[in-house]
This record gives C-alpha cells, structure tokens and sequence, in this order.
C-alpha cells in the first residue's frame, strides 16, 4: 500500500513539472525531465523490493514443525522454528470492516518456553489456519503421548 502511494505522488508530480515546465527552455526542461525519471525508476525500483521481500516471507508447516521465513530486508532474512508439541495457544483475529470484507487476518502462535511469539500478518482465511494449526497440534501431542507409552 505504502509502495503504490509513493508511485502515484511520483506518477502526479512528474505531470505537474511537466506541465510547469512548459514556459521553460528545453535545456531546463530536459534537466527536470531526467530529474523526475530518475526519482520515478527510484520509486519503481522501490516498489519492486518491497514486493520480493513480501513475497520472499513464508509460513511452512509440516507434520511436526511450524517453520516462519522472514524477510525483513534485501540482505536481512530469519528463519524460526517451533515444534508442533510445543505450541501453548493459536488465536486469529479479524479486526475491521476492510480486512473482514477480503477475508484476512493475524494469527498468533503462542509457544510454550521464553521464545517469543509466532505472529503471521495479513493472512488470507486466517480463522482456517488457526483452526487447522490446532488440528495439527493436537495430532502431534498425540503422536508424542503414544510414543511415549509405547517405550
């Protein structure tokens, strides 16, 4: 959102100089030209960044782990991971009328130990991955009690 606001002020203001520049001479505008495309590919280029590193965070689930990939910037990336058996509490929560219209959310993994908080925002049907977190959970605490009996 924030990447699409800054295009359309570059998008508007590049139309205002243009406009503006009208009465100059071509020298000037040529310069005010190069200036605005320059801060528009910087906008651009910007954006593009900002869309990888949405893309690049992820949330893995398996049979046994919850693994989070975060990328927090171009070169900055962390991976956790916490184990089925060890998660305490699942919640999602919906909050407004946007984010209940487009059917997203937060959902919180609260793990057992000091480790902090699995928090995974912006999440499309977040009450079914709560629900299926917790599903997952509860079979993997099973499987571990009849391992357990089993010795």
């Amino acid at each position: 959102a924030f990447g699409l606001s800054v295009t359309i002020v570059a998008v508007v203001a590049f139309i205002f100089v243009y406009a503006w520049t009208s009465s100059l001479g071509n020298e000037m505008k040529l310069n005010l030209s190069l200036l605005a495309a320059f801060l528009l590919l910087f906008v651009v280029g910007f954006m593009l960044a900002s869309i990888w590193i949405w893309h690049n965070n992820k949330i893995i689930i398996t049979n046994q782990n919850l693994v989070e990939v975060e990328q927090k910037s171009l070169f900055n990336k962390s991976i956790s991971t916490l184990r089925l058996v060890n998660i305490q509490d699942v919640s999602a929560d919906v909050e407004g009328p946007v984010q209940s219209a487009l059917g997203y959310g937060t959902v919180t993994v609260q793990s057992a130990g000091e480790k902090r908080n699995f928090v995974f925002q912006y999440i499309p049907q977040a009450y079914e991955l709560k629900d299926y977190i917790s599903d997952l959970h509860l079979y993997a605490a099973t499987e571990q009690e009849d391992k357990l009996l089993e010795r």
